[in-house]
């Protein structure tokens, strides 16, 4: 990864490395174009539970592709996982690391299921979330399904699953882990533990427990070490993929005859044919959090409902009724069929700026988000083709 780039010329730039970002960057470089993918910092997919919900079966084929060691199970057929979370919940998703893979589609009535909790781990409450885990299984498949708490001796100062996840990194502390697990080993037909394995070492981590039981993570609840794997392994993917990666952050865009044809990162200018936002919303950076509402680097208007968001009343942004849709949260960029961005006055921005990730009304999650990504990348190529 490069911090600085001084005048450099690419055939694209994609502003945002999350999962949307990432697929419409190496679309591009597979299609033989130069690309920067500018990022700052970890966004939305770094907070992510590390389960790829959505998506069609090519953009979900895309990320798997980018994910290189990351081993993502699943089907790209829309049939769904039934996975269970660090909350006790049931999700159903696309794609999970197989570290998470644990399916209760594949469940049958009399299983036994232990959820583990460790005793120097105060952040998870594994009779809290047995007690929940036994309701949801029954919600979603119909039977009961027996899920007991398993507490295991394994003292730490860890104040979460992060870390936890952090100490699991270091040295010594798999033998440790996989020492007080063993002693626990009883009747039961697989074991769900939080998301622990640790950032670098998992997959070791996993394939050992593997030797005592069937021993999966829980989804994670943000921020949680899965996504932070999945961003890991999105970053180097796409790297290997020939895509220059640049640390750093668009300030402005700089527009000639209505294109845009450069962007002012700092430290760096960027000289572009075609650019793709892709940095997400208020959480990831995207929108601007206080003042006028808009997006952040090209002051793009932001939408819900089909008005305005910056002309509504601040009493109308929220709502007192946790069921109602909150126009604040609803908030998206409007677009053509493209993924091209238009103005207050319903105009395009710029022909050669397109779109991408959970900007988009239609890409809240992290499979939806790579399908735009997927898109956005053709939308650019047949403009660059075009010019």
């Amino acid at each position: 990864m490069s911090d600085v780039a001084l005048n450099r010329q690419f055939d694209v730039v994609v502003l945002g490395a999350g999962a949307a970002g990432s697929v419409a960057a190496a679309t591009i470089a597979a299609h033989g174009r130069t690309v920067a993918l500018v990022s700052q910092f970890a966004g939305a997919t770094a907070q992510s539970s590390g389960a790829v919900d959505g998506g069609d079966a090519d953009s979900l084929r895309a990320l798997k592709g980018l994910c290189g060691d990351l081993v993502l199970k699943g089907t790209l057929d829309n049939t769904q996982l039934l996975v269970a979370t660090e909350a006790g919940t049931i999700k159903p998703t696309s794609l999970v690391q197989e570290t998470q893979c644990f399916n209760f589609n594949e469940v049958g009535p009399g299983s036994k299921i232990g959820v583990v909790g460790f005793s120097g781990l105060a952040s998870f409450d594994a009779p809290a979330v047995a007690k929940m885990l036994a309701w949801s299984a029954w919600q979603f498949l119909g039977f009961e399904v027996e899920v007991k708490p398993v507490t295991v001796d394994l003292k730490g100062p860890w104040r979460s699953s992060l870390e936890m996840a952090k100490w699991l990194d270091s040295a010594g502390a798999e033998e440790q882990l996989v020492s007080s697990l063993r002693t626990q080993r009883g009747n039961l037909d697989a074991y769900l533990v939080p998301a622990v394995f640790g950032r670098k070492n998992y997959n070791q981590i996993w394939k050992n427990l593997q030797t005592i039981a069937p021993i999966y993570e829980l989804l994670g609840m943000p921020t949680s070490v899965p996504g932070l794997r999945l961003q890991d392994a999105l970053s180097k993917g796409t790297h290997d993929k020939g895509v220059t990666i640049l640390k750093g952050e668009a300030i402005s865009a700089k527009l000639e005859q209505g294109r845009v044809v450069a962007l002012d990162c700092g430290e760096f200018m960027l000289e572009c044919k075609a650019v793709i936002l892709a940095t997400g919303r208020y959480f990831s950076g995207g929108f601007e959090r206080s003042g006028i509402r808009r997006e952040r680097i090209f002051k793009l208007p932001l939408w819900s409902g089909g008005k305005l968001v910056e002309d509504l009343p601040s009493r109308q942004l929220t709502s007192p009724n946790m069921s109602d849709s909150h126009a604040l949260l609803e908030a998206s960029l409007l677009t053509d069929d493209s993924l091209r961005p238009y103005t207050q006055t319903m105009e395009l921005f710029a022909p050669n700026l397109f779109v991408a990730g959970s900007a988009l009304k239609t890409a809240r999650s992290l499979g939806s988000s790579a399908q735009s990504g997927y898109e956005s990348a053709f939308h650019t190529l047949n403009s660059i083709e075009s010019q």
